[in-house]
C-alpha cells in the first residue's frame, strides 16, 4: 500500500519534521533551544531528547546534509527596499502552461518576443543559467552576456558542494550582475534573461536570504547606467543564448566545489531531497508520480482508484456498507479494474476514451495525459467513486 500510495511512513515524515526542525532552531539565536542544540549531548541513560535524535540522524544522512559544525546562514525576516529600480517579468506572451507546446512552439515564441521587445541592436541580453547534481549538490552557474556590439562574455562558476538547483540559478544571475557592474560603460537597455521563475518570483518578495540580497545590491548599482528588466523564458527549447548559458553551467559543476554556509530554504530542500529519495531507493520506484500534475478533483478520483478505497461496491461490501459487492451488469464484482477496463456498462464510454486497447497500469500510473484520460472517463460514468 505504501508503493501503490507513493505516501511515506509516518516515522519517516517525523524524522524529516524533526531534522527540518532542528536546522531551523539552530539559525534562531534567540530561541532556548539554540545553544542546547549546538552543544554536546548529554550522556543520560534515556536518549529520547530532540538533541540526541537530531544528532542520529544527522550522522544516518551526513554525506548529504551540512557538516554539524557548519555555521548556517541566520534567518531573516525581510529586508526593507523602499525602491526596486528593475522591473522583473514572470511571464512570456503566448506561453501558458509549457506541456501545452511543443519544444519548436517554444522556441519560435520565445526568439519572437526577443526580436521584438529585446533587439540584439539595442539590448544588451543576459543569459543565466544554473543546474545542480540530483538538485542538491555539485551546483553549477553559466552566464552568456551578449553586447550591443556584437561581442559576447561568457563564464562558469561553481556554487557548492551542497547546492540546490535554487542556489545555482541565483549565483549565476549574481555574478552576471558583478560582471556587468565591472564594465566601464553599458548599452542604456539590459535585459537578465533566466529560466527560473521562482528566482524571479523570489525578488519580487522582501525574502532575506543572503544570496537574493546580494543580487538586489547589484542590480541597485547599475540602474544609473542603464535600464534594467528581468525577464523568464523556458528552457531547454534550443534558444541560443539560453543554451549556452545551460552549457556553462554544466562545465562550472564539474569545478572543484567549496563549502559554504546554506540558508534554511536550502536545507529543507536537501532534507526532503535526502528522503524522498532514500524512500524511492527502498521501495524500488523509478519515476516521478504524475498525480500531482493534476487538479485536485482528478488526483482524488485516481488516488481512490489506485488503492481501491472507494465508494465503489467492492470495498464498501468489506466494510459491511453494502449487501453485496457484484455490480448491476451482472458480470463481475464492483472493482476498480472491473469498471476500467471490462463492464459491458460502460463499454461506449470506454471505446470513446480508448480506442485501442490499454492495460490498467497505464490508466492509473501512466503519463499525465492517461491519468486526466482514465478521471475524465470515470466522471462521465457518473460514478460516485
Amino acid at each position: 500500500m505504501e508503493k501503490t500510495t507513493r505516501l511515506h511512513i509516518l516515522e519517516e515524515k517525523w524524522e524529516e519534521k524533526l531534522l527540518r526542525q532542528c536546522k531551523k532552531l539552530k539559525r534562531m539565536q534567540s530561541h532556548p533551544l539554540h545553544t542546547s542544540l549546538r552543544d554536546p549531548t548529554k550522556n543520560r541513560l534515556k536518549r529520547q531528547s530532540i538533541n540526541h535524535i537530531s544528532k542520529i540522524l544527522q550522522r544516518q544522512h551526513a554525506e548529504s546534509l551540512p557538516p554539524l559544525d557548519q555555521q548556517g546562514e541566520p534567518l531573516q525576516d525581510y529586508e526593507d527596499w523602499e525602491t526596486e529600480d528593475f522591473t522583473t517579468i514572470i511571464d512570456l506572451p503566448g506561453v501558458g502552461n509549457k506541456e501545452e507546446h511543443t519544444e519548436a512552439e517554444l522556441k519560435a515564441l520565445t526568439l519572437e518576443v526577443l526580436d521584438r521587445d529585446y533587439h540584439r541592436d539595442s539590448w544588451i541580453q543576459v543569459y543565466t543559467d544554473g543546474s545542480a547534481e540530483n538538485a542538491v549538490k555539485n551546483g553549477g552557474g553559466g552566464v552568456f552576456i551578449r553586447y550591443v556590439d556584437g561581442s559576447f562574455t561568457s563564464k562558469s562558476i561553481a556554487t557548492g558542494y551542497l547546492s540546490t538547483n535554487f542556489r545555482a540559478e541565483a549565483c549565476a544571475l549574481l555574478e552576471a550582475a558583478k560582471v556587468l557592474n565591472l564594465q566601464d560603460k553599458l548599452s542604456p537597455k539590459t535585459v537578465f534573461l533566466t529560466d527560473c521563475r521562482s528566482l524571479l518570483q523570489s525578488l519580487q518578495t522582501h525574502c532575506g536570504e543572503h544570496i537574493l540580497l546580494n543580487i538586489r545590491r547589484e542590480l541597485q548599482d547599475m540602474p544609473k547606467r542603464t535600464d534594467i528588466i528581468l525577464q523568464w523564458i523556458p528552457s531547454h527549447c534550443g534558444v541560443p543564448g539560453n543554451e549556452e548559458a545551460d552549457r556553462h553551467s554544466k562545465t562550472g559543476s564539474k569545478r572543484q566545489q567549496v563549502s559554504q554556509p546554506t540558508s534554511y530554504s536550502e536545507v529543507k530542500t536537501i532534507i526532503k531531497n535526502r528522503f524522498n529519495t532514500n524512500w524511492k531507493i527502498r521501495m524500488e520506484v523509478e519515476k516521478e508520480d504524475n498525480l500531482e500534475s493534476l487538479d485536485r478533483t482528478q488526483q482524488v478520483i485516481i488516488f481512490r482508484m489506485r488503492t481501491g478505497h472507494c465508494r465503489l461496491l467492492s470495498h464498501l461490501y468489506r466494510l459491511r456498507l453494502a449487501h453485496i459487492d457484484e455490480y448491476p451488469c451482472g458480470t463481475d464484482a464492483q472493482t476498480p479494474e472491473h469498471i476500467l477496463q471490462s463492464c459491458p456498462s460502460y463499454s461506449t464510454l470506454r471505446q470513446e476514451a480508448w480506442p485501442y486497447p490499454v492495460d490498467l497500469k497505464e490508466k492509473l500510473w501512466g503519463p499525465t495525459s492517461s491519468l486526466r484520460r482514465t478521471a475524465d472517463f470515470l466522471v462521465r460514468t457518473g460514478l460516485e467513486v
